[in-house]
């Protein structure tokens, strides 16, 4: 068959239209490619020298907007062996270098790295660098993170690093590295000088001499105020701890342990609470340090302190320590403290973990009637503990592991013995957790072929990618199910996968402290492997710390398996014959050009929804840009920053009235009086920027006696800040923990339900377009003079479509709070204001138990299910809060029936806010509520130009008490 003068015209046209779109690669980072990969081993990129770098494009490699020049060279986890040619100098546009997790790859670091002056991202984490670090990379100055860790390098840090006055992320940890920490001369500046460092990772090396003082700060000033984590640990530091270090105001973490270091703690580091800082670990063990542990009460956001193994003057147990509320983890092994523990030790709020063995406690060991409702372990071995004191017979700490090994109490001349158990010699075991479906066998036993691992969450076979999570410094003692499904949502939220694909499934703390968490991430659908793509997002967004964990997980580290992700299948030789060759050559070049086009138009509409994403506020600025001018919205004030910090007393400590991941939460008091409460976001968060002008445009538009009213809001110089009446009565979650003066009767549970599902209902029918709250849950109740509920909290809100059915679904990214979402919306994201019902269900659930819905790894929706289905209503009344003991139970069972239809698995089965609130209605009723409670006359419903309520205010009036309809039990 001979080819036609009208194909060949054809094929022309295309070879030209291709050739004159696509730009050929720079010869010179061809040329450094092609070095780089014979230097890596021939076959390990599988780099096709036949096609262009950047229009093919070869895997791993990413170009500017023109695909001349060379900008990402993303590798890890790749395999590569071999050493890093001297030609990587060459990509003198390089932005972006990753090879971390390629444990073959080695040598030393070229010289020429200093060349990249473009690059702002150098990570080559966990593989087998040997040699000193380059001084050249001084001159990197646009960098903002550099992780060398996991080598085996040596020498010292170069003096010049500190002119990298951009970067934020520094980590050199687990290599063999000497020397001291360089700090700025006349000739040039050193670590003290980084002024944008948020994290000094330098543990489990060989650093030595003293703690420069001057990274706290020098006669001219503090630099360092950016510094969240500080990681010196594992060392060979010798010296006293500086004072200085309480001028780092954004510490966090300050990690010294197993060092040679001598002297007392200084009490300086109280410091950093004066200036508003979060200081939440303190880890010392392990060093020569002497005098007495100072009074560090100040730093009221601790959650662990470690100052095990120090020969300590004498002292008793440090009476301080039971007012910093937030402490989860206490260590004081070793510690010379003698006296008797004061009677209240146990009933800190939030202790999980107290260890005070090897030293001289004696007297006895009293357990409150408030025990701690997080405590799992208590270790007093080798002291003089006499008796154990329990306040209440009725107190129940069989959850609690104690351990008196040799201790008085444990002798033959004791008056009460504990159980053996607790006076065994506990041998340090290392805490393990496995995943619960291991025991489920919800797959029946299925088996998969050789090679690939059955994956328990869908029961499907594949070659998982296996990542290996490392929790540096765990702020838990105890690892539980709770924690590793927050892990896990964090995950595949942060990855942007189904939640399916992520699976963890077992961790385990290291002899140093650390916990190793091992997570397999499967492909979606019916694939057998993960594609390179979706690989090397996870690959470089964890190894370069940009998927956004709380504290509880951070700082962490990662490793990569390898071997697991199949190559790239060979192509195909194209069929013999001159036509049939240029048909399809033609075709291939269109393909390759439209999705060249495709590709390069979706980079720029992801750049722009980052720019987007970074400036939340542009649409509200004059001219569309993001330039601090304040948003006009109706209903909400504008409050100017100064105001606020008047309000406030500049923020201060004493006006604090709760912490989260957003920020923090302080008491105002305005100038005319009025009590405001000051919601002030976290300096740099940028979700949290997302959250805050969701809150401000939805509340801004919402009115009702059950919804918490946004006074106003404060956008300058970088602050985001809600001002909402102030809620004198706290939560409704504070209330259920005990953590008020009494606890909750009945009738107030039930009005507080009721109030609650008014709001919801408001929210879900009463305006247009509807809002589904998305993160109800008994935290976001609050509760003012009159314990009257509103609810709050409107940064994950979400409005969904004008439409009569209320029920219609929107698919949407999976956002909320672990314990309260709905199933259908956590597998299948699918959001509906079902998806709310079946939060508020979880609520009722907790009103009835007094329990979080999620406490040891129980469900609070299965336990009552399964005790319903075992015993009936008798087995569920031990489930039900000791505090209602006295109500009968068939005044709690309707309230039970409605949370168990609210919390049904399909959102077809769950009645809507409205007839929840006809049912609770009805239930106040029955129990002799105050008929203004029931009123809807005083409902403070407004309207206004942003809110269309549907019909008028016979919209807000209910047909009386709902009664025609019984509650069934199921």
């Amino acid at each position: 068959m001979k080819c036609s003068w009208k194909l060949c015209f054809l094929f022309l046209c295309l070879s030209a239209l291709f050739s004159s779109s696509a730009a050929v690669t720079n010869p010179r980072d061809v040329s450094a490619l092609n070095a780089l990969q014979q230097s890596f081993g021939v076959g390990d990129l599988n780099w096709p020298s036949s096609t262009d770098p950047c229009s093919a494009p070869w895997p791993g490699v990413f170009c500017d907007s023109s695909n001349t020049s060379v900008q990402m060279l993303i590798l890890s986890s790749m395999s590569l062996s071999g050493v890093l040619s001297e030609e990587i100098g060459s990509l003198s546009d390089l932005q972006d270098l990753e090879l971390s997790f390629n444990p073959n790859l080695g040598g030393t670091l070229p010289t020429q790295l200093g060349y990249l002056t473009q690059l702002q991202t150098l990570s080559m984490q966990s593989c087998s660098f040997t040699g000193p670090i380059p001084a050249s990379l001084s001159n990197l100055t646009n960098l903002t993170f550099l992780a060398l860790n996991g080598n085996q390098l040596t020498g010292s840090i170069p003096p010049g690093m500190g002119q990298l006055s951009k970067l934020v992320w520094f980590d050199l940890s687990v290599n063999n590295i000497s020397g001291p920490l360089p700090i700025s001369n006349a000739t040039q500046p050193g670590l003290d000088q980084m002024k944008s460092a948020q994290h000094f990772h330098f543990n489990n090396n060989s650093l030595s001499g003293a703690i420069p003082p001057e990274l706290g700060g020098t006669p001219g000033g503090p630099l360092l105020t950016n510094l969240l984590h500080l990681l010196l640990d594992s060392n060979a530091f010798t010296g006293t701890i500086p004072d200085t270090l309480g001028n780092l105001k954004a510490l966090q973490i300050l990690s010294l342990s197993n060092n040679q270091l001598v002297g007392p703690i200084p009490s300086n580091l109280t410091n950093i609470a004066l200036q508003n800082g979060t200081l939440q670990q303190l880890r010392v063990s392990n060093n020569q340090l002497n005098g007495t542990i100072p009074d560090l009460s100040s730093l009221f956001s601790l959650t662990i302190v470690d100052f095990s193994n120090n020969p300590y003057a004498q002292q008793p147990y440090p009476a301080w320590l039971n007012q910093t509320t937030f402490l989860e983890t206490i260590i004081m092994e070793n510690c010379n403290l003698f006296d008797q523990l004061p009677a209240d030790v146990l009933g800190y709020p939030n202790l999980e973990v107290l260890r005070l063995a090897n030293n001289q406690l004696n007297g006895s060991l009293t357990i409150p009637a408030l025990i701690g409702q997080n405590i799992t372990l208590v270790s007093l071995q080798n002291n003089s503990i006499m008796n154990v004191d329990q306040v209440s017979a009725n107190v129940n700490y069989s959850r609690v592991q104690f351990e008196f090994a040799n201790n008085p109490i444990c002798g033959p001349n004791a008056v009460t013995k504990p159980l053996p158990s607790q006076c065994s010699n506990i041998t340090n075991g290392l805490v393990t957790w496995m995943s619960p479906l291991f025991g489920q066998n919800t797959c029946l036993n299925a088996s998969c072929p050789s090679g690939q691992t059955l994956n328990l969450q869908n029961c499907s076979c594949a070659d998982p990618f296996v990542v290996l999570f490392l929790i540096r410094q765990p702020s838990f003692s105890d690892i539980t199910d709770d924690l590793m499904a927050q892990l896990q949502q964090l995950l595949y939220v942060g990855l942007n996968l189904h939640p399916q694909q992520v699976w963890i499934t077992n961790a385990t703390f290291t002899n140093d402290g650390r916990v190793n968490v091992k997570i397999l991430f499967f492909p979606f659908n019916s694939a057998t492997s993960l594609d390179q793509t979706t690989v090397t997002n996870i690959t470089s967004r964890l190894s370069q710390q940009n998927i956004t964990v709380n504290s509880t997980f951070a700082p962490y580290s990662v490793v990569f398996g390898s071997g697991l992700i199949s190559g790239s299948s060979s192509s195909s030789s194209l069929p013999k014959g001159a036509v049939i060759g240029i048909i399809l050559g033609g075709v291939v070049v269109v393909l390759l050009f439209v999705a060249l086009t495709i590709y390069i138009v979706f980079l720029r509409q992801r750049a722009k929804k980052l720019e987007e994403m970074s400036k939340p506020f542009a649409s509200w600025g004059g001219g569309g840009g993001d330039n601090g001018e304040a948003p006009k919205l109706k209903g909400a004030r504008r409050f100017f920053l100064a105001e606020l910090k008047k309000a406030t007393n500049n923020f201060s400590n004493s006006n604090e009235i709760g912490a989260g991941g957003y920020g923090k939460v302080y008491k105002g008091t305005l100038l005319t009086g009025e009590l405001v409460a000051v919601k002030r976001a976290k300096e740099g968060s940028m979700q949290g920027a997302q959250e805050f002008k969701t809150e401000i445009e939805i509340l801004s538009r919402v009115h009702h006696r059950n919804l918490v009213s946004l006074i106003g809001f404060c956008y300058e110089q970088g602050e985001q800040m809600l001002v909402y009446e102030f809620m004198v009565n706290g939560t409704l979650h504070e209330w259920l923990l005990g953590k008020m003066k009494e606890p909750l009767d009945w009738h107030r549970r039930l009005q507080i339900a009721l109030g609650s599902a008014r709001g919801l209902t408001y929210l879900h029918e009463n305006i247009d377009p509807p809002i589904i709250h998305r993160d109800v849950k008994s935290a976001n109740i609050l509760l003012d003079d009159k314990l009257t509920a509103k609810v709050a909290d409107f940064g994950l809100s979400k409005l969904a479509p004008g439409a009569d059915e209320n029920q219609q679904q929107m698919s949407t990214q999976v956002k909320g709070t672990l314990g309260y979402l709905d199933p259908q919306y956590y597998t299948m994201q699918q959001l509906s204001d079902r998806s709310d019902v079946y939060s508020f269900g979880v609520v009722l659930l907790e009103i009835l138990s007094g329990r979080q819905p999620i406490e040891r790894g129980k469900y609070i929706v299965r336990e009552v299910r399964t005790a319903l289905d075992k015993g009936g209503l008798a087995a569920v009344r031990s489930l039900i809060d000791p505090s209602l003991a006295d109500v009968p139970m068939q005044n709690i069972e309707p309230l039970l029936d409605l949370a168990l239809m609210c919390v049904e698995e399909k959102a077809t089965d769950r009645p809507s806010m409205n007839e929840a609130v006809k049912q609770l209605e009805a239930i106040a009723a029955q129990n002799h509520l105050d008929p203004a409670t029931l009123s809807r006359k005083h409902e403070d419903v407004y309207s206004n130009m942003d809110v269309l309520s549907k019909g008028d205010d016979s919209s807000f009036q209910y047909s009386g008490v709902y009664a025609a309809r019984a509650v069934e039990p199921k």
